[in-house]
């Protein structure tokens, strides 16, 4: 566990200029941007934890790219299949990718980042803790 050392006050507080030139909170951003959840670590101690929507510390959340972020530091053989090293994955798309080919980006999935879309696989994905955009977001978009 590690050490806390609160300043959700003075970070959400915080002020910069947007690329629009708009004078705009560190809070208003995270929102706006539909950050799911964000730690700031500092020294080895958390001094900012936010949570938006139904995304809660103790609940699984997809990272996607980032995931390969975290097993890239870790000293593991990258030619094993994720299998073995995550049996969950066994009997999903993932079941016969290394890790390196994770890492690479080579898995060859037939997915679509496009999560407007209403494709099927993207659409499912606000079922893992994404906060959904607000309507006018998406109306405008139609």
């Amino acid at each position: 566990m590690l050490d806390r050392s609160e300043k959700t006050t003075d970070i959400d507080a915080l002020t910069f200029v947007d690329a629009e030139g708009r004078v705009r909170r560190f809070d208003e951003a995270l929102y706006d941007s539909y950050t799911d959840g964000i730690v700031v670590l500092h020294r080895g101690r958390v001094v900012y934890e936010r949570y938006f929507g139904a995304f809660e510390p103790h609940l699984p959340h997809a990272l996607h790219s980032v995931t390969k972020s975290y097993a890239g530091t870790l000293a593991v053989a990258d030619s094993k299949v994720l299998a073995y090293y995550l049996p969950e994955l066994r009997g999903s798309a993932f079941e016969d990718a290394t890790l390196r080919q994770v890492m690479d980006m080579q898995t060859g999935l037939d997915y679509s980042e496009v999560y407007e879309d209403g494709a099927p696989v993207s659409g499912r994905m606000h079922a893992c803790g994404w906060r959904p955009r607000r309507l006018a977001t998406v109306v405008g978009k139609l």
